[in-house]
């Protein structure tokens, strides 16, 4: 058999859409590799919503060209967003790469690459938009674990000005309940007792057939047998409506007390330049009103700093937001102007001194707060899945909480996919450390 070797960047709908990739050419005669050497197919599954990713991957191309010298036959390929941001551009900065392939034309990829044994063929370049893509019927084929990442929509009518992704993954476009479904059942069947929910804004997603929104679609995933916690990502605060939120409330042991979501910054005025519907004090009654159906609820959250025009006064807003909703956890980063969208033609007026200083604060902040969040969990009990043995000890195990915080405990006869009860007896840095509680409360 052929053997491919497909390396994933970037966020978990680059897993889940290398996972697809795998189901597109496992049928086709290929296996898979983690070896470069021995792999007749190396394909680069890349990110391109920050300037440094893009900058990363060309390096890594570059040192890949010795994998084109040494086995001539290798085909070298880009897909996902960079692919489609940078289109013909890639080929020309590196042309040894034989396929820039955009996420909608993947299941593509078997004939792209036959064609490129061809007597003097031309590297494919692949960018086109499809509307309709979703991948209705092609399952993922997954690795080891207990987590399976579902796509249940592609695409984003958000248009954010600072965001690549309308334009690199198209408009938004739903899969049928009924396909997402099957998926879950097909993952449960094979041993994933966690289910991911992906999107690039979950809670929009709609069956336009039946009209079924995403509190029922939600619902029915936890229903499938075998299946024994869902979680979803990520939700747009401008978007939430509250039979979602009573839909997690009525199922918790399943539909999990954990939501990333999104604030960006926490003043109103960049909200507004950012195109993202809703103002400071609208997002902090969300996440009251949220509490007040789930108070056992954990938000984590991604943030940028020194976004165009964002003043010092402006920043302190950010801050102000972290206080008050305590973040259990956040993904911070300088803000770097991306092509195509709104605030690339709009001034990077905050100096890069300026913006490393803010998200050092920013940085700062969480980790107290959050060190604060862990250390009230020590003492109470708890339900963790296990996930597999800790890294760093061997006779220990991993697991996370409901909440998705980390916990981990003495071996005590636990597999992969297990729900131990648990008492957390101290921590780690962020990282909990429990007691197995009896059997029969753990069962």
């Amino acid at each position: 058999m052929k053997k491919i070797l497909i390396e994933t960047y970037g966020c978990q709908m680059n897993k889940a859409d290398s996972e697809l990739v795998a189901g597109v050419m496992m049928p086709e005669g290929y296996e898979p590799t983690e070896t470069h050497s021995e792999a007749d197919v190396i394909l680069l599954n890349t990110c391109a919503v920050r300037e440094g990713a893009e900058d990363r991957i060309l390096g890594i191309l570059a040192q890949y060209r010795k994998y084109k010298e040494n086995r001539p036959g290798t085909v070298l390929g880009v897909i996902g967003c960079m692919a489609q941001n940078l289109k013909e551009k890639l080929v020309q900065q590196r042309p040894w790469v034989d396929l820039v392939v955009g996420p909608d034309a993947y299941r593509d990829l078997p004939k792209i690459i036959s064609d490129l044994h061809k007597p003097q063929h031309e590297p494919a370049v692949i960018v086109r938009r499809d509307r309709f893509e979703n991948y209705e019927e092609i399952f993922p084929v997954r690795g080891e674990g207990i987590n399976a990442w579902v796509s249940i929509m592609r695409g984003c009518d958000n248009f954010c000005t600072f965001c690549i992704v309308p334009h690199t993954r198209g408009r938004e476009r739903s899969r049928k309940l009924a396909s997402i479904v099957r998926e879950v059942e097909d993952a449960a069947e094979k041993g994933y007792v966690e289910i991911t929910l992906l999107g690039q804004n979950v809670n929009s997603w709609r069956d336009e057939d039946t009209n079924e929104r995403f509190a029922e679609l939600l619902t029915a995933v936890g229903k499938v047998h075998g299946v024994k916690r869902v979680r979803f990502t990520s939700p747009h605060p401008k978007d939430f409506p509250d039979p979602l939120l009573y839909a997690m409330a009525a199922n918790p042991t399943v539909l999990v007390p954990h939501i990333h979501l999104p604030l960006q910054s926490g003043n109103s005025h960049v909200l507004e330049r950012m195109n993202r519907g809703y103002t400071k004090e609208e997002y902090l009654h969300l996440v009251y009103h949220i509490r007040s159906i789930i108070p056992d609820i954990a938000f984590t959250t991604d943030i940028i700093v020194g976004f165009p025009g964002e003043t010092a006064e402006q920043f302190l807003d950010t801050l102000d937001v972290i206080r008050q909703v305590r973040y259990s956890g956040a993904f911070m980063f300088k803000y770097s102007q991306r092509p195509y969208t709104k605030a690339a033609s709009w001034a990077d007026d905050v100096t890069e001194g300026e913006k490393q200083e803010r998200l050092q604060t920013l940085i700062d902040l969480q980790r107290t707060i959050e060190s604060d969040v862990v250390a009230e969990w020590v003492g109470t009990e708890t339900e963790i899945l296990i996930e597999g043995p800790s890294p760093k000890r061997r006779e220990e195990w991993i697991g996370r909480t409901p909440q998705n915080r980390p916990v981990v405990v003495t071996g005590n006869g636990e597999l992969p996919g297990d729900l131990i009860a648990v008492k957390l007896t101290g921590r780690r840095a962020m990282t909990l450390v429990g007691e197995t509680i009896s059997a029969q409360l753990a069962a």
